[in-house]
């Protein structure tokens, strides 16, 4: 199966990371939230997922034996004995700690009753997402610019700017058999030309980040690289290791394996709405046509809160309930929505679940935390305006 194999490579590149016997894809001084190299735990939770992925089948064995989850009591617990569990495979037996390890994980499974539900493999293909958003063979959302990267970019794009996020690993996965693939490429981006303009004439641009964005693929389809990362889980990282027939590329995992260098990097590709229109419309939508300028004048506003906010998140074990009610008091947007009627109580949730102890990776799972989550979402959509503006797509 892709996804034990895949597997597997993460945890040989955790060996060799561990080892020392490559450089790291990070450095500290990039992003001060990698993991040290000498702690072998943190080096699974971030490149495999399998510490996360053997939680949830404790929690469903729990759950089908009708015996309590507390996660405030057990998820620290339970993550050290899993941590401990894979490092003895691996202080014992280096050689054959990764067959081992996947046995342990394989067991684990079958004792949930989950022996057909696929290992997780966050970020490696995109194709799973969820999403009511489809044009052809394209799956896309949208996304505005909370880093500020387009706003860096001098396409003049603003923060507050929405634009339609595009999945593309399907469609790389198509390219590279060389079938068709310009046919197969412009219909689905002539699709989401039309939905643009005829149910989405909002968007200011068209975004993907992967790491297919750092192939030519990506430039032929007109989009430019505005920036670049040497690690996401989010941009489909582990995908560029999967070749168009839906198997391991030997040679790339290899050479990854022996130099720590991956063969591309994770990037944000983007194209002006004009100009993808210009490429992608059918000639008989062309003409004039009305697209929307958005305001947020809130927005500033709305971003600082959105940066303490995920500062409290980083910070989240090390703070007192005391210092979480002091920083939430200087966040005046998270405030005002506090004052709405799906807002209430927002501020007490989280005093609670921290007076609790509740670990904060069980927080971000929450019910009550999902639906406070898309009750801001829409919140701050509604204080969004927009104001015509007139295109000629010739």
């Amino acid at each position: 199966m892709l996804e034990i194999e895949m597997a597997r490579i993460k945890l040989a590149y955790v060996a060799r990371l561990f080892s020392g016997a490559v450089p790291p894809l990070e450095d500290k001084k990039d992003n001060k939230d990698i993991p040290e190299i000498n702690d072998f735990g943190a080096l699974l939770h971030k490149y495999t997922h399998i510490p996360q992925e053997l939680i949830r089948y404790r929690i469903t064995q729990l759950k089908n034996a009708e015996l309590p989850w507390r996660p405030q009591e057990m998820y620290e617990p339970t993550l050290s004995q899993i941590n401990e569990k894979i490092f003895a495979f691996y202080r014992e037996d280096s050689k054959h700690w990764v067959d081992k390890t996947m046995e342990f994980v394989l067991e684990e499974r079958k004792k949930a009753n989950l022996r057909d539900q696929r290992i997780e493999e966050e970020g490696m293909d995109n194709t799973g997402i969820l999403s009511e958003f489809t044009a052809g063979q394209l799956v896309f959302d949208f996304n505005k610019d909370p880093n500020g990267f387009l706003a860096e970019s001098g396409l003049n794009i603003n923060p507050e700017d929405e634009c339609a996020n595009i999945h593309l690993d399907p469609l790389y996965k198509k390219a590279l058999k060389g079938e068709d693939t310009s046919i197969f490429f412009t219909k689905s981006l002539q699709e989401l030309a039309v939905k643009i303009v005829t149910k989405y004439p909002g968007v200011k641009a068209v975004t993907g980040f992967s790491w297919i964005m750092d192939t030519p693929v990506a430039k032929r389809w007109g989009f430019n690289v505005v920036y670049r990362e040497k690690y996401s889980d989010s941009a489909g990282f582990w995908g560029q290791f999967v070749n168009s027939n839906g198997q391991i590329d030997q040679d790339r995992a290899r050479m990854f394996l022996e130099t720590g260098k991956a063969p591309f990097s994770p990037a944000l590709g983007v194209i002006l709405v004009a100009n993808f229109l210009e490429r992608y419309l059918p000639k008989e939508y062309r003409g004039k046509i009305i697209l929307k300028e958005t305001i947020f004048p809130e927005y500033e506003e709305y971003r600082r809160d959105m940066k303490t906010f995920e500062g409290l998140t980083e910070k989240w074990q090390s703070l007192t309930a005391e210092e979480i009610r002091e920083i939430l008091s200087t966040c005046s947007f998270l405030k005002k929505f506090r004052e709405t009627v799906p807002g209430y109580g927002l501020f007490n949730y989280f005093l609670q679940l921290k007076k609790k102890k509740f670990p904060i990776e069980q927080i971000k799972d929450d019910p009550r935390m999902n639906t406070y989550r898309e009750a801001f979402k829409k919140y701050a959509d509604s204080l969004r305006k927009f104001v015509d503006k007139e295109v000629v797509i010739e």
